[in-house]
């Protein structure tokens, strides 16, 4: 069996708990930190765009992949299943999201640079983490039904 389809058919077994409220309101949040992220941005708040950026990432993967197995979400893990593509049943879309794994950590980097070492985060820097979160969400919300703009 190819590799895609052996990872997908392994980590799918309906394990998968979220509730229709819990995923509309997760994706509704990830839309709310999207659109606070731009704004940051657009009065060059860059520091807070990529945290709010981040956040808005987290909670679309947290309502691509579904609950947790045990307890809650740590970043790095819910961005493996992510880009594993634990959550889809395109397995095309596999390369895809492993590319995006160094770009999540990246942005994870970031958030806490802004965060907790008080750094300075540039445009181009808060510029990739809107992109990156549009990119995600969009593709979300095509493989989930769910809408975004």
């Amino acid at each position: 069996m190819e590799l895609a389809a052996t990872l997908f058919l392994a980590q799918n077994d309906g394990g998968d708990r979220m509730t229709d409220a819990e995923r509309d309101r997760r994706w509704s949040m990830a839309k709310e930190h999207s659109q606070a992220g731009q704004l940051c941005f657009d009065n060059g708040l860059f520091g807070a765009s990529v945290t709010r950026n981040y956040y808005a990432t987290y909670q679309g993967m947290w309502v691509a992949v579904g609950d947790p197995p045990l307890g809650r979400w740590r970043h790095h893990g819910l961005m493996q299943h992510f880009c594993l593509g634990q959550w889809t049943e395109l397995p095309s879309l596999l390369t895809r999201l492993v590319s995006y794994r160094q770009r999540l950590r990246t942005l994870y980097d970031y958030r806490t640079d802004a965060d907790y070492t008080a750094r300075a985060i540039s445009q181009t820097e808060a510029n990739d983490g809107l992109s990156l979160t549009k990119e995600i969400l969009t593709l979300v919300a095509r493989a989930k039904g769910l809408t975004f703009s």
